[in-house]
């Protein structure tokens, strides 16, 4: 329970990113595939599976405004790193963060505090 003026910071992948897309689309061997090859050197423990509760923009706000929080929430995008194996990905990613309205960026932002 927080104390009314406390702070949260929230940093959670957003559901309508095409990454969260894409590995929604994959199954099994070929996700586990996928995954290796965009994050090389990642430990198997370190994928698991997703289940999207509070990940879109709306969502979120939503969900802090109904406990007491400035609802203050917004879309970022940093660089694509996880395409590094393909020049045209990589190209593509770029592409994707400058022109991605918010409700697209990989990861949602909430800086919070309690009413």
């Amino acid at each position: 329970m927080l104390v009314p003026g406390a702070l949260v910071c929230i940093r959670t992948p957003n559901r309508w990113n095409y990454i969260a897309l894409i590995a929604h689309l994959l199954k099994g061997r070929r996700r586990a595939q996928a995954l290796a090859r965009a994050k090389p050197g990642l430990a198997e423990e370190d994928a698991f599976p997703t289940h999207y509760r509070c990940n879109t923009l709306s969502a979120l706000r939503r969900a802090l405004a109904e406990n007491d929080f400035d609802a203050f929430a917004y879309g970022y995008e940093a660089e694509p790193t996880h395409l590094s194996f393909s020049k045209i990905a990589y190209a593509l990613g770029l592409l994707h963060q400058k022109i991605a309205p918010s409700l697209f960026r990989a990861a949602l932002f909430a800086f919070e505090r309690k009413k």
